[in-house]
């Protein structure tokens, strides 16, 4: 009885699952086209450069173009994450530690949507948003890394790759931090210095929306198999192991 209430074929469940995924397409196409807008501005105007200036001093409404851009991607971004987080969390009778993945990911959209609130003009509070955006993916890579060693279907090997990558760079930026001031030391302006902070922040950016994309993608997938009947690759395997 309790296998049929969670039948991975419902019509009800696919039209979740097809949400989650949808969401998260939007908010990573919306994330990658709003920066790609504000990168190709900047990188005209400073060249390679670009790359050691922090990512969020691109929301600077006073000295960077297209600041408004940015904070606006954020928050569309932000809340298109939150909103399919809490819609995989609804699904968590089906996914084995799916919960725990869905609300770690809900605290990082809800930070990315308060970064875009607070960008680097009001410091103190972007400090404490960026500081719990970093603290989120550090969790969030850490249960990746942890559901892949379980062989969990909410972690294929492309995502758990992601996820060592993203937590040892989130790893070495809380590292770096500053916890007294939550900020990272500025770093030297000399010609020819790289500034290590900086690409890490922009790592850290990019390891988030590639995480973002593969998380969908696995999901389509599962959905697909789950549709020709195969469910021991998709992530309804999951909750059938539960419900029985």
């Amino acid at each position: 009885m309790a296998a049929a209430e969670h039948d991975p074929r419902e019509p009800s469940q696919y039209d979740l699952h097809r949400l989650v995924i949808y969401l998260i397409l939007l908010g990573t196409s919306l994330c990658a086209l709003g920066l790609s807008l504000v990168i190709w501005r900047n990188y005209s105007l400073q060249g390679m450069a670009l790359l050691n200036v922090r990512a969020d001093t691109l929301g600077d409404y006073i000295a960077s173009p297209l600041a408004y851009i940015f904070n606006f991607t954020l928050m569309i971004s932000g809340l298109c994450m939150l909103l399919a987080m809490l819609a995989l969390f609804s699904l968590r009778p089906r996914i084995r530690g799916g919960n725990y993945l869905a609300a770690v990911a809900c605290w990082v959209g809800l930070a990315i949507i308060l970064m875009g609130i607070f960008p680097i003009n009001d410091l103190q509070l972007h400090r404490i948003v960026a500081t719990a955006y970093l603290l989120g993916t550090f969790c969030l890579h850490c249960l990746c890394v942890y559901a892949g060693i379980n062989r969990s279907p909410l972690c294929p090997r492309p995502l758990f790759y992601l996820g060592i990558a993203g937590l040892l760079n989130a790893l070495v930026l809380m590292l770096r931090l500053e916890w007294r001031t939550l900020d990272f030391m500025p770093c030297s302006h000399a010609a020819g210095d790289t500034c290590w902070v900086a690409i890490n922040i922009w790592l850290q950016t990019l390891l988030t929306l590639g995480w973002c994309l593969l998380l969908a993608l696995a999901m389509l997938r599962s959905l697909r198999a789950e549709g020709h009947g195969r469910p021991a690759t998709s992530l309804g395997r999951a909750g059938a192991i539960d419900a029985a």
